[in-house]
């Protein structure tokens, strides 16, 4: 299965989504994903101690988002009704935006699912 293939559940509740490598290589996206790779690297680092991240802003496509949760293998970011998910599985980093009108949670399940489903897979 190609990396683009397991976005296909975030794809329907979100702007767009990509999947990263723990080092910040872009391996696939789908939607509108306007990450650039110098913000897809910093996402990657997030995850070398992501509670120093709490409070701070991480950048989308130009734009800066707050990070409002910084757990071991999940961070959310916020820009008024817009956000940034990103879940670590065992090798990659499945990355999602959302808009206005689309629902926060939603997003963040969809992202888990997939998560799930690169882990039972060994990713």
């Amino acid at each position: 299965m190609s990396w683009v293939a397991y976005l296909a559940p975030i794809e329907q509740v979100s702007a767009g989504s990509a999947i990263i490598s723990q080092q910040g290589a872009h391996c696939g996206h789908k939607g509108d994903w306007k990450a650039n790779q110098a913000e897809e690297v910093n996402y990657a680092n997030i995850f070398k101690n992501p509670s120093s991240y709490a409070g701070q802003s991480l950048t989308f496509g130009g734009k800066k988002f707050m990070v409002n949760r910084a757990l071991d293998d999940m961070v959310m970011a916020q820009a008024g009704k817009e956000g940034v998910i990103l879940q670590k599985s065992k090798t990659v980093i499945v990355c999602a935006h959302y808009v206005e009108g689309q629902v926060a949670g939603n997003v963040s399940a969809r992202v888990d699912l997939v998560v799930r489903q690169l882990v039972d897979n060994g990713c």
